[in-house]
């Protein structure tokens, strides 16, 4: 379980510091992101468009509860909430949510993110 939270605080420390390589290389090579407002993502594609949005939208802080996981042999299901303060046409904006993560075991028994959905909890 440790590792699967390792992989979770990975994604999002990665994000908050802007390094968009550290974030990919957290990703299965058949990941696939469901991000809210866009297509599905494959690691090909986020390839190409992670280090533009990252610079484009920078992440100030951000926090993560993850409210459950379940491991179902080499898959774990990791859901929850967070908290993430963007940076939006300059000005700091508070954002909250909720994700659901799969992670894939890798064959050296790392985690790596498999597919990624979350979206905001509108107000």
């Amino acid at each position: 379980m440790q590792e699967i939270l390792k992989a979770l605080d990975t994604y999002l420390a990665t994000r908050v510091a802007g390094d968009a390589d550290a974030w990919l290389s957290n990703w299965d090579e058949d990941g696939v992101q469901l991000f809210p407002g866009a297509r599905a993502s494959n690691k090909d594609m986020l390839r190409k468009t992670t280090p533009a949005r990252f610079k484009a939208i920078p992440v100030n802080t951000s926090s993560m509860e993850t409210d459950d996981i379940t491991v179902i042999g080499d898959y774990a299901f990791a859901y929850g909430h967070f908290t993430l303060e963007r940076v939006v046409n300059g000005e700091p904006v508070l954002f909250d949510g909720k994700f659901l993560t799969v992670l894939k075991k890798q064959a050296d028994g790392t985690w790596k993110i498999y597919r990624d959905c979350s979206n905001s909890n509108d107000h």
